[in-house]
C-alpha cells in the first residue's frame, strides 16, 4: 500500500522532508534516513510513503539569519553537546530568524587585572576560568547560557555555520 502525503510549507518556513527506509523491519542496524528535499516556504509537494518507508518532516530555522547559515539536521541535545565540545554552534528552531546561537567557551587562566575580580581577588591573583555555554543573544550581546529542561528534551536543534 503507499500512502500519498502533501508536504505545504507555509507560515514563512522550509520544510525538510526525510524518509526512513525500510521501516516495517525496522531495527536500528537497517534503518537509513536521508534527506529527500528541502521545500521552500509557500511550495508544497507530494511524498509516498509504503510500508518499507516512512517520511518525517521537519520545519527549518528560516535561512536569512544574517550572517549565519543554519544546517538542516535537526539533533537532540546530546548531539548539541558533542558539536559544542568540537567548536561547533547550535540554534533551536523557536530561536528563528533572531541570530542567537550557543557556543563554548573553552576554560582559560588568566591574572586579574580589572574590575569586579580585582577588588574581590587582588592584583595578580590568578583565576582557573572554568568552560561554560555562552548565547548569542538577538540583541548582539554575549551572555552566560544555561539550559532549561525544554531546551535538554528537545529534538529541534540544528548546527548553525557562518554564511
Amino acid at each position: 500500500m503507499t500512502t500519498k502525503i502533501t508536504v505545504e510549507a507555509h507560515a514563512g518556513w522550509p520544510v525538510a522532508v526525510y524518509a526512513l527506509d525500510s521501516f516495517s523491519s525496522a531495527t536500528a542496524a537497517n534503518v537509513t534516513e536521508h534527506l529527500l528535499e528541502i521545500i521552500p516556504p509557500g511550495d508544497a509537494k507530494e511524498f509516498h510513503a509504503t510500508s518499507n518507508r516512512e517520511i518525517r518532516c521537519v520545519e527549518l530555522p528560516r535561512t536569512d539569519i544574517v550572517g549565519l547559515q543554519p544546517v538542516p539536521n535537526p539533533l537532540d541535545f546530546a548531539s548539541v553537546v558533542r558539536g559544542l565540545k568540537a567548536g561547533k554552534r547550535f540554534a533551536r528552531a523557536g530561536w528563528n530568524g533572531k541570530g542567537m546561537f550557543i557556543f563554548l567557551v573553552p576554560g582559560s587562566r588568566f591574572t586579574v587585572n580589572r574590575e569586579p575580580l580585582l577588588s574581590i581577588l587582588g592584583d595578580g591573583a590568578e583565576v582557573d576560568y572554568h568552560a561554560h555555554i555562552d548565547m548569542k543573544t538577538a540583541q548582539g550581546y554575549v551572555v552566560p547560557w544555561l539550559a532549561s529542561q525544554a531546551d535538554v528534551l528537545a529534538e529541534d536543534w540544528t548546527e548553525v555555520v557562518p554564511a
